[in-house]
């Protein structure tokens, strides 16, 4: 289930880090947000979970890669092509944006949906989440 927020503005906005991007954010329909150290470690999950919803991670997709404790401005980020946003592991607050996320639920806003769930440690670590998450990508991304 697609919920519907509007792009709100955010008034602490926390300093920018260090960010590493992989992909081409110009043409990349998936904005994928992670922990440097997190993607590092458990890549192949990501590259698993990203194949099993049929993502072609070289042309869908842009992998934002932050360093430890580092934030992002999201909007600095989504382009006219962004229709996603998939935050692993990161609260939303370090994303510069200013709301309450529930796990494995996707949010729309003016321009995007954003969905936040966990690390790809902790998701490689327990099949409960790592199914809850299946889920909510299946019931967008995988038409029956």
């Amino acid at each position: 289930m697609v919920e519907h927020i509007f792009d709100i503005d955010t008034y602490s906005i926390p300093e920018e880090g260090q960010v590493s991007i992989q992909g081409n954010p110009n043409t990349a329909r998936i904005v994928i947000l992670l922990r440097e150290v997190d993607y590092e470690t458990h890549g192949d999950l990501l590259n698993n979970i990203l194949n099993a919803i049929k993502i072609d991670v070289q042309q869908d997709a842009v992998i934002l890669k932050l360093a430890s404790e580092a934030s992002c401005h999201l909007h600095k980020h989504i382009t006219a092509a962004t229709e996603y946003v998939l935050s692993f592991g990161l609260g939303i607050k370090s994303l510069g944006v200013n709301a309450s996320f529930m796990a494995n639920h996707f949010y729309q806003t003016e321009s995007y949906a954003i969905m936040l769930t966990h690390g790809l440690e902790k998701l490689n670590a327990d099949k409960q989440k790592k199914k809850a998450l299946w889920q909510a990508l299946q019931s967008v991304f995988i038409k029956a």
